[in-house]
């Protein structure tokens, strides 16, 4: 953790009071029609404060029109 940028880790205060957690890396292609593809993890805070063992997720999409 020393080497990771404090400015993009997810403040205590927000984690603390986070009843989930998804971390997800997405991929976009495209010009006037984009595709997204990504895949991840999502924990779940249980009753007792604890976290859930991680689950894999994924999530997809697609678009058209102006990209910015």
């Amino acid at each position: 953790i020393g080497g990771l940028n404090p400015d993009k880790l997810i403040p205590n205060a927000v984690l603390k009071g986070a009843r989930g957690l998804a971390i997800l890396t997405a991929i976009k292609v495209g010009m006037v029609v984009t595709y997204k593809v990504g895949t991840g993890l999502v924990l779940a805070r249980r009753m007792d404060g604890t976290w859930s063992a991680p689950s894999a997720i994924a999530c997809c999409g697609m678009g058209w029109g102006a990209q910015v």
